[in-house]
């Protein structure tokens, strides 16, 4: 079976969409460099999944690394405490994280962080230790 094909409003509802996050990313990057991140890596696949921001940061004479994913979010959905990750999207994140340790073999202080967004492209959470590391294989059950 074919796609169907999208609506013209469809289509300007995507194009809506992806020129609002580029605006969040673009205030996300600006964020993290004023944070003292150096950004490896932007919009990235890696194993399976598109990380928005890979960075790294001296943390107490340490490199620590960081996949940060940058959500837009309605501010109600906020405030009424809606996930911005969902289960099988945190599931891909571990994974992935879990990969690339076994991949470089010498890395391991690396965390999933989180920079939300509301409608207004205005920054309502940063936490850079949204998924710790300890959860990554407890997160693969």
């Amino acid at each position: 079976m074919g796609q169907m094909k999208q609506s013209s409003f469809q289509k300007i509802q995507n194009k809506e969409k992806r020129k609002n996050g580029i605006i969040a990313e673009d205030k996300a990057a600006f964020i993290l460099r004023k944070k003292g991140y150096d950004i490896l890596a932007r919009n990235v696949r890696f194993f399976g999944i598109e990380i928005d921001f890979i960075v790294k940061k001296k943390v107490q004479d340490e490199y620590h690394y960081f996949f940060f994913e940058v959500k837009k979010t309605k501010q109600e959905h906020y405030y009424a405490g809606y996930k911005p990750f969902s289960i099988k999207q945190y599931k891909r994140y571990c994974i992935a994280i879990e990969k690339w340790h076994a991949e470089l073999n010498k890395v391991k202080n690396s965390h999933i962080g989180l920079l939300l967004f509301n409608e207004r492209s205005e920054l309502i959470e940063y936490n850079p230790f949204y998924i710790q590391p300890t959860s990554f294989s407890s997160g693969l059950n």
